[in-house]
């Protein structure tokens, strides 16, 4: 099944920032979300759109501020 808007998803994550490990989910409990709602970022959200079971990928969000 492909991700899409109000879909339950849950997935491991890694965040890092100029390449320093700031955040990561804790093994064996991912983060739990459901897609297109609003409950994480944007450009997150919008990258886990048509990603199935399994698919790994690497985000970049940038910030304009």
């Amino acid at each position: 099944m492909l991700v899409a808007d109000k879909t339950f998803v849950s997935f491991d994550y890694k965040l890092t920032v100029d390449g320093r490990l700031v955040d990561e989910s804790t093994p064996g409990d991912p983060m739990r979300i459901v897609c297109g709602m609003g409950q994480i970022i944007p450009g997150l959200d919008k990258a886990l759109q048509g990603k199935t079971v399994g698919d790994a990928f690497d985000v970049e969000i940038v910030d304009y501020h």
